[in-house]
C-alpha cells in the first residue's frame, strides 16, 4: 500500500514484468492498467489491486471518542483474543448480511461479545474500518481477475478458463461480497468511484488478454464486456442460472466468448475446474 495522488490510498497486486512493457505497448502507457502492471515481477504474491480508495482523514481518538471506560474481565478476556482481521471480517459479514447501513461499531463490538474500546486498539474510527473493507475488496475481486488474465496459457481457451476458476472458487472472488459493495456505491459517491475503476480495471485486463492472443481493439473490448457483464449478471440472477445449469453450459460459453472451438484438452481443465469447486464446497 502506498499514498497516489490527492492523498488517496492506493493498493498495488504483483504481475509478471515480463508482460509489463508489451502491455503497456498494446494500450498506450497512459492507460489505467499499465499503472496496474508497473510491480514486483512475483506470480506468488497475494494479489492486490492498484486502485486508488479516496483517503478519509481520521482525527486522533480522544478527539473524536470518549475516553474508554473500564471494560469487565471477562470482556478484557475476549478482547485479547480478537484481532483486527477479526473486527474486519466481522463488518465484511455485516455488509453482506445486513448493508453498509448496519456497519456500526456499538452492534458489532455486541455482535462480538467484547467491549466497544476493543474496536479502538485496532482502527481510529468507523471512517478507517470503511476503508480497510474497500481495501479487502479490492484485494479479494479484483486482484485475481487481473493475475489470471495476465497469467500465460497456451491459447484463448486455456487462458480464459483460467479467469473463470475467479468465479468458481470463492478464496479467488466472493460474490456476495461483490454484490454488497454494489448496493454500498448506491450510498457512497466514493466507494461508486471506486468501484467503477475496479470494474474498468477488471475489463481492460480481459481486453488486454484476448490482444495478447491476435485479436483486433474491438473485438477485444466487446468480447471482454461481454463476459464480464455476463458474469456480473449472473451472480444477480442466481435463481434463473444456477451453478448447476452454468456448468452444463459451459462448454458453449467458453466457444461464443472466444470464438475458438475446444480441445478435449480444454474440456478436460474445465471438468478439473469444476471439480475443484465441488470438492471445496
Amino acid at each position: 500500500m502506498c499514498s497516489g495522488a490527492g492523498g488517496a490510498m492506493v493498493f498495488r497486486t504483483h504481475v509478471n514484468s515480463d508482460f509489463v512493457n508489451p502491455l503497456c505497448c498494446l494500450l498506450g502507457h497512459h492507460s489505467p492498467l499499465c499503472g496496474f502492471l508497473d510491480a514486483a515481477p512475483l506470480w506468488s504474491a497475494p494479489p492486490r489491486a492498484m486502485i486508488a480508495v479516496p483517503h478519509r482523514q481520521t482525527e486522533a481518538m480522544a478527539a473524536t471518542h470518549a475516553p474508554r471506560t473500564a471494560a469487565l474481565p471477562a470482556e478484557e478476556e475476549r478482547d485479547s483474543r480478537l484481532s483486527r482481521a477479526d473486527w474486519l471480517a466481522h463488518a465484511l459479514q455485516t455488509l453482506v448480511r445486513e448493508g453498509i447501513d448496519q456497519v456500526k461499531i456499538q452492534s458489532m463490538a455486541r455482535g462480538l461479545g467484547v467491549a466497544r474500546s476493543s474496536f479502538y486498539w485496532h482502527f481510529d474510527s468507523r471512517e478507517a474500518l470503511l476503508d480497510a473493507m474497500m481495501e479487502e475488496w479490492l484485494q479479494k475481486n479484483t486482484g485475481p481477475i487481473i493475475e489470471r488474465a495476465m497469467r500465460p496459457a497456451a491459447d484463448v481457451n486455456f487462458a480464459l478458463i483460467s479467469v473463470s476458476e475467479c468465479w468458481l472458487h470463492p478464496e479467488l472472488f466472493d460474490p456476495a461480497l461483490d454484490v454488497a459493495v454494489r448496493l454500498w456505491a448506491r450510498r457512497s459517491d466514493a466507494v461508486r468511484a471506486t468501484v467503477l475503476q475496479a470494474d474498468t480495471m477488471r475489463i481492460e485486463a480481459l481486453k488486454t488478454m484476448f490482444l495478447r492472443y491476435g485479436y483486433e481493439q474491438t473485438d477485444a473490448l466487446i468480447r471482454a464486456r461481454t463476459i464480464y457483464f455476463t458474469q456480473i449478471g449472473q451472480f444477480t440472477l442466481e435463481d434463473i442460472d444456477p451453478p448447476p445449469l452454468r456448468e452444463i453450459h459451459a462448454v458453449d460459453y467458453i466457444r461464443i466468448f472466444t470464438g475458438v472451438p475446444l480441445t478435449e484438452a480444454h474440456l478436460q481443465a474445465l471438468r478439473t475446474a469444476f471439480r475443484r469447486r465441488e470438492s471445496k464446497m
